[in-house]
C-alpha cells in the first residue's frame, strides 16, 4: 500500500519528488523551494497531511471569506515536511514502496503555469489520496514563478521556465524507469506541464520525436490535462510515446473544456493562438489520442482542474488510472463515431 498513515484527525501521505528549483535557504517546508533554476534535478520525499474534514476533489486551503490566513492542519492540506535525498536513498525507498503495493506501479505528477513547489506537493497527494492509488506517487516540479503571478509577463517568464525544464523532465523519467524497480509507470500533465512534456520527447530544433527507451518500466497511462499547447504538439507527444520501444503501449488520454478561462491567458499570449485544452466548437482529432470533453462538469469560476475537482472528473481518471479502462468502460459518451468522447 502506499505510505499514508490515519489518525482520528488526519491522514499523512508520503510523496517522492524530483525538482530543479534552487532551495530558499530556509528550513520551512512551505518555503524550502522557490523559483529559481539550479539546472540540475535534487530529488526527495515530502510528508502532506490531510484533514478527517477532507473534501474529495479539492486541495483543502484557507479561505478568506472564512478569516482563514494561514494552514490549519485540523481543516487544510499541509506540507509538513520536505526532505532531499542522495539518489541510492531516495530509489531504496521507492523500491521498497513499490514492494508494499499490490502492483508494481508507479503515478507521476507535473503541475502547470503559476504553481509553486508547495502546489505541486498538496495536489499530487491529494490525487493519490482520492483516487487511492496503492503505489508510491512522485511529481515533477519546475520553477514555476507560483504565488498568485498572473498576465502576459507571468505567463512568459513561467514558459521560458518550461522550456528549458524538458530536458530535465526527460532525465527524471528516464532515472525512474531504470531505478525505481517500477513495471508501469502512470502520468498526468497539467497546463503548461505539457509543454514541458512535449520539450522532453520532441527534438526543439528539428521537432522529430525523441521515444523513451526504458530498458524496464513502461509508460502506460498518460493523461495531458487542460493541455497549454498546440493541437500540432500534442500530436507530436503522441507519434513520441507511441514510437518508443517500451512507450508503444502508452494510451494517451486528453482532457478538454470550453469553459476553462485559465487558458485565457493563454490565448492573450500567444497572439490569439488558442491552446489544445479549450476546446471551441469540435476538438481536433489526433490518432492514438482519446480526446474528453470535460465542458460539462461545474467546478469554480476559472474551470482550470474540472478533471479532478468534479466527482465525475475525479471518478473517470480513478477508472484511467487504476483500472486502466478505456472511455466505453469508464461510461463516456462517443460523439461522431470518432475518439471523441463526453461526461453524460
Amino acid at each position: 500500500m502506499r505510505a499514508l498513515v490515519r489518525t482520528p484527525r488526519q491522514y499523512t501521505v508520503r510523496v517522492f519528488y524530483g525538482t530543479t528549483r534552487a532551495r530558499t535557504g530556509k528550513d520551512l517546508a512551505d518555503n524550502y523551494y522557490g523559483a529559481n533554476d539550479t539546472a540540475r534535478i535534487e530529488l526527495g520525499i515530502c510528508w502532506v497531511t490531510i484533514p478527517a474534514t477532507h473534501v474529495t476533489g479539492t486541495v483543502d486551503s484557507p479561505s478568506w471569506v472564512h478569516a482563514e490566513f494561514r494552514r490549519d492542519p485540523a481543516r487544510h492540506m499541509v506540507l509538513a515536511t520536505v526532505r532531499p535525498l542522495p539518489s541510492n536513498d531516495y530509489f531504496k525507498r521507492l523500491r521498497e514502496g513499490l514492494g508494499r503495493s499490490e502492483k508494481r506501479e508507479l503515478f507521476v505528477f507535473v503541475h502547470g503555469f503559476n504553481n509553486t513547489f508547495e502546489d505541486a506537493a498538496l495536489r499530487t497527494a491529494q490525487l493519490a489520496h482520492d483516487i487511492e492509488f496503492q503505489g508510491p506517487a512522485v511529481f515533477f516540479s519546475w520553477p514555476s514563478r507560483g504565488g498568485g503571478a498572473i498576465g502576459v509577463a507571468a505567463y512568459w517568464s513561467d514558459k521560458r521556465q518550461a522550456l528549458e525544464a524538458g530536458r530535465h523532465l526527460r532525465h527524471f523519467l528516464n532515472l525512474l524507469a531504470a531505478e525505481s524497480g517500477a513495471d508501469v509507470i502512470h502520468l498526468l500533465v497539467h497546463s503548461m506541464g505539457n509543454l514541458v512534456l512535449e520539450r522532453a520527447l520532441v527534438d526543439p530544433a528539428t521537432n522529430a520525436p525523441r521515444p523513451l527507451t526504458w530498458s524496464h518500466a513502461k509508460l502506460h497511462e498518460v493523461a495531458l490535462a487542460a493541455p497549454d499547447l498546440s493541437a500540432a504538439g500534442v500530436q507530436r507527444i503522441a507519434r513520441a510515446l507511441r514510437g518508443g520501444s517500451s512507450s508503444a503501449q502508452a494510451e494517451i488520454t486528453a482532457y478538454v473544456s470550453a469553459n476553462d478561462r485559465a487558458l485565457l491567458t493563454s490565448v492573450a499570449a500567444n497572439h490569439g493562438v488558442r491552446p489544445f485544452g479549450l476546446l471551441v466548437g469540435r476538438p481536433a482529432l489526433i490518432p492514438g489520442v482519446d480526446v474528453v470533453d470535460a465542458s460539462k462538469l461545474l467546478t469554480d469560476m476559472i474551470g482550470h482542474v474540472a478533471w479532478v475537482e468534479n466527482r465525475l472528473g475525479l471518478a473517470d481518471l480513478k477508472k484511467l488510472i487504476l483500472e486502466n479502462f478505456p472511455p466505453l468502460q469508464r461510461g463516456l459518451i462517443q460523439i461522431a463515431g470518432q475518439g471523441w468522447w463526453t461526461f453524460p
